[in-house]
């Protein structure tokens, strides 16, 4: 907004000078009595109106960059602009990541180039510590739109790819539960837990109602059961801020 941005630093300068005068001015009735009245209040009321236009212009701009990531419907106006501000500083735009994204507490980032002016991001952390690493390194570059679409882009891939790892590490760790556990990040386990619960329970409704009696429900609550007291074991047992999430 380079014309508005010039029409503003006008203002203010027109606004500090009077402001100014007015000071100087010592009483009340002579610092509004610099010229005949009204003609200060004259004078304010078409600053208001130039700045209502400035303002408005720049709600227009905003809105555009709200469409292209509409993420940014979640943070206010002032946030807003200093992410778009800080778009070659992810470091600064760190601290609204968690106002964007649902529990992504920041980026791991490193300085690359020869002048060390490029940011590259390798994964991301969750607000308990919990770390997840990208598929590929991300180069962040551009207007903070754009490689901020790339983070959402990267999250959703990784996080895809890691919930079908994860499901085939259950199928190969079925009966070592605790092991499989400690080796996946907490949401894959969460999921891919609920997956498996939901398909077992399915599978067994479906045989109750091939064989018309209630014995395969019951096995899986045995086996249900049994999950249960290894996991409520489990929670006795010495672990870390994180393994206890």
């Amino acid at each position: 907004l380079p014309d508005e941005a010039k029409r503003f630093a006008t203002i203010t300068e027109e606004f500090q000078t009077i402001s100014s005068k007015m000071f100087q001015a010592k009483t009340a009735v002579k610092a509004t009595h610099l010229r005949a009245p009204p003609f200060l209040l004259n004078r304010f009321n078409r600053m208001d109106e130039r700045l209502e236009l400035i303002q408005r212009a720049l709600e227009i701009y905003l809105e555009t960059k709200r469409q292209l990531f509409p993420r940014f419907y979640f943070i206010s106006n002032d946030d807003m602009l200093e992410i778009l501000g800080n778009a070659k500083r992810p470091d600064l735009v760190q601290t609204h990541l968690k106002k964007l994204f649902d529990n992504l507490y920041k980026l791991e980032l490193k300085r690359v180039g020869k002048t060390l002016n490029r940011w590259q991001g390798s994964g991301m952390y969750s607000d308990d510590g919990e770390f997840v690493e990208f598929q590929q390194v991300l180069y962040i570059d551009g207007p903070s739109e754009r490689w901020l679409r790339q983070v959402e882009e990267y999250m959703f891939t990784v996080m895809k790819e890691l919930l079908k790892l994860t499901r085939r590490s259950l199928k190969k760790l079925i009966g070592n539960r605790e092991k499989w556990i400690f080796l996946w990040p907490g949401q894959m386990v969460l999921t891919t837990a609920q997956i498996q619960w939901t398909t077992e329970c399915t599978r067994s409704l479906i045989h109750c109602n091939m064989v018309d009696q209630k014995k395969p429900l019951r096995k899986l609550k045995r086996k249900q059961i049994k999950v249960l007291s290894k996991l409520s074991e489990m929670s006795r047992k010495e672990l870390t801020k994180i393994m206890r999430l």
